[in-house]
């Protein structure tokens, strides 16, 4: 079954047309994604583990939830059917704190060596849960593995390697799938809410 994205004005406004996932890639259109940080109450971050046969930054730790809105969906059920899917996830939607509205251009390498263009507005929000990793059902397709990561620790890695790389054009597996530029401006709203 084809999936379909709502297109978007740069500024996050509907353009009032949907079309299929792969010609929104291609043309390099704006459509919605969705990021979900979910935190302990000891300070911690739940990171997931991409997994190793995705298209794009397979093997990379990244954020607890994120994925496309699909057309006619929003944020906040996107994040959580996510979460279901991915990784047996129940998240309450009143859990929900709106940290911000990131709008980017990514430059994703793909396995083939070709650079897939994508143009994203992200509404970003900090889930508050307590998880008991043992009770996740992955979904092996799309998670590798999941891990709580000390809010300090995350910070401390991810500006390690934006600044060993800071084109992040050279990252290999194990290290970070966040965004110098998303980084920048998430830093300051998570650290004054979770450590």
């Amino acid at each position: 079954m084809t999936e379909y994205f709502d297109v978007l004005h740069e500024d996050g406004t509907p353009t009032g047309e949907s079309l299929p996932r792969d010609e929104v890639h291609a043309r390099g259109l704006w459509h919605g994604s969705v990021h979900a940080w979910v935190a302990n109450g000891a300070g911690q971050i739940l990171m997931q583990q991409r997994s190793f046969s995705k298209k794009t930054d397979p093997g990379l730790w990244d954020l607890s939830v994120c994925g496309h809105i699909a057309a006619g969906d929003d944020a906040i059920a996107t994040a959580i059917r996510e979460a279901d899917e991915e990784l047996g996830l129940t998240l309450d939607p009143a859990t929900f704190d709106h940290l911000l509205v990131y709008a980017r251009t990514n430059a994703h390498p793909l396995a083939d060596g070709s650079i897939r263009y994508e143009r994203l507005i992200s509404p970003t929000y900090l889930v508050r849960a307590e998880v008991d990793l043992d009770s996740l059902k992955l979904a092996q397709r799309e998670v590798a593995a999941v891990k709580w990561v000390d809010f300090t620790e995350l910070s401390e890695a991810v500006a390690r390697q934006h600044q060993e790389d800071p084109t992040f054009t050279n990252i290999s597996s194990g290290q970070y799938a966040i965004r110098p530029d998303e980084w920048r401006q998430l830093y300051p709203l998570l650290k004054n809410r979770v450590s």
